[in-house]
């Protein structure tokens, strides 16, 4: 009987401890706000970027709240459109939307190289297509800053 206490305090010590490690290393995040603006947000918060650029125009965006087969989103002539159901944490869907802002600026500051797109597709494959590249690397280097910035305006909060 002593055993099987001994064992069942040490596993809920385990859990308990495990699950205060989970919340403080890999929270979990809450929406605050609707899926639309928060969406906004996150663009808003490239202004400096686009600004960088001589990007005078914020692409427009769409929420399509319906699951794609295999895309998190999308960018096309000035349009973002976000599968929202193809980006299931908060994290996941900052990255989406600057992978897509960094597709809007690479169209902006140089339509030439954009329009090889699908040629860099067809030569080396999507994930070896430097404006995938590129665009990765942006929203990757963006991501916790944007965390940080929708944190600090109320628009995303730690799950307990």
């Amino acid at each position: 009987m002593t055993v099987l206490l001994y064992v069942s305090l040490s596993l809920f010590a385990i859990s308990f401890f495990g699950n205060i490690v989970q919340w403080l290393f890999f929270p979990t995040w809450k929406l605050k706000v609707s899926r639309d603006k928060f969406v906004q947000e996150i663009i808003y918060f490239c202004k400096p970027m686009l600004q960088e650029k001589k990007i005078k125009k914020y692409p427009v965006f769409k929420i399509s709240y319906y699951k794609h087969k295999n895309i998190a989103g999308t960018y096309k002539d000035d349009f973002i459109r976000i599968y929202i159901k193809n980006n299931p944490s908060v994290e996941d869907l900052i990255n989406t939307v600057l992978h897509e802002i960094a597709h809007h600026i690479q169209l902006k500051s140089n339509v030439k190289e954009f329009q090889r797109y699908v040629e860099h597709n067809q030569n080396v494959g999507y994930w070896r297509n430097p404006l995938e590249k590129d665009a990765r690397k942006f929203a990757s280097k963006w991501e916790d800053a944007c965390l940080e910035h929708l944190v600090k305006i109320g628009y995303v909060k730690k799950s307990v």
